[in-house]
């Protein structure tokens, strides 16, 4: 049972990862589309949003 619900959490893991990896990088694009026009809420996001 132990190996399983390792191997589970796992998998969880790795899918939160994969999806917080998503997320930074559509964030980072919306970013970069507003550095266009507004760049210094690029660094207040970057002190706001810490990378976990």
């Amino acid at each position: 049972m132990k190996t399983v619900r390792a191997s589970q959490l796992y998998q969880l893991r790795t899918y939160v990862l994969i999806l917080n990896n998503n997320y930074v990088i559509s964030s980072l694009q919306v970013l970069f589309f507003h550095s266009l026009i507004e760049e210094p809420k690029i660094t207040k996001f970057f002190n706001t949003k810490n990378l976990r």
